[in-house]
């Protein structure tokens, strides 16, 4: 095992360092279970990031307990530029399967919407899939 960077020990790893291990888990090996969103569909790891001494050195301190690295565009990889520290509920609206909704010209998950606008989740989203409203007349609250 390598202990030089000191973020790995026998009784278990720094977060950033499961962080580095499962992105690179997820990217380059096709038996990993993630594999087919990761690196089967074009997610890489920046090349110089391979290595988790250069990782560690490139990568913002993490804010807190409660935030996940992110890749801030879902179609790119995990490149500089392209990560952040989010929070799961940041994360949550990033994911490739939101629906983003235009409204007055603000672009977001139907998720925030529900939440910035105070109306239930599922009642938005009924509206909108199943009354085959615009986001305009479903976001009207009466």
């Amino acid at each position: 095992m390598n202990y030089k960077h000191g973020h790995k020990c026998a009784n278990g790893a720094s977060k950033l360092y499961r962080v580095h291990h499962n992105i690179a888990q997820r990217c380059t090996r096709h038996h990993c279970p993630a594999w087919r969103d990761y690196g089967g569909r074009g997610i890489t790891i920046h090349k110089s990031w391979l290595d988790f001494a250069t990782f560690a050195a490139e990568i913002p301190a993490c804010p807190g307990p409660d935030f996940t690295l992110e890749r801030i565009d879902n179609n790119l990889g995990y490149q500089p530029g392209n990560i952040r520290w989010a929070t799961r509920m940041e994360q949550a609206n990033n994911k490739r399967n939101n629906r983003v909704i235009t409204y007055n010209g603000k672009s977001q998950s139907l998720a925030l919407w529900a939440r910035e606008l105070g109306i239930n989740y599922n009642t938005l989203k009924s509206r909108i899939n199943q009354a085959h409203k615009s986001p305009e007349e479903a976001f009207i609250v009466s």
